[in-house]
């Protein structure tokens, strides 16, 4: 059994004063029993990420009760500010 968890949170705000994002996460592996006999695992991660730019998660898992994740949270805002001055346009 592998778990496997991707999360991504976002948050924009335009012409605000907040903008709150949040990923969370939580995996649990428990009583679990595994045999095995004369097993053999392979795991390979060959050129996968070749020419890739920006965020780039990979998982590679191999064996048993593996618990992977990846959570990603980006927060924004855009506002205009004006001044205005005394005797000024």
């Amino acid at each position: 059994m592998n778990n496997q968890l991707n999360a991504v949170a976002l948050a924009v705000g335009v012409g605000a004063q907040k903008a709150l994002s949040e990923a969370a996460l939580g995996q649990v592996n428990a009583l679990n029993v595994v045999e095995e006999i004369e097993t053999v695992k392979v795991d390979l991660i060959e050129g996968s990420v070749n020419g890739n730019t920006g965020m780039i998660g990979v998982n590679q898992s191999s064996g048993n009760m593996n618990n992977q994740a990846s959570a990603f949270s980006v927060s924004a805002l855009t506002s205009t500010v004006s001044i205005d001055t005394p005797g000024g346009p």
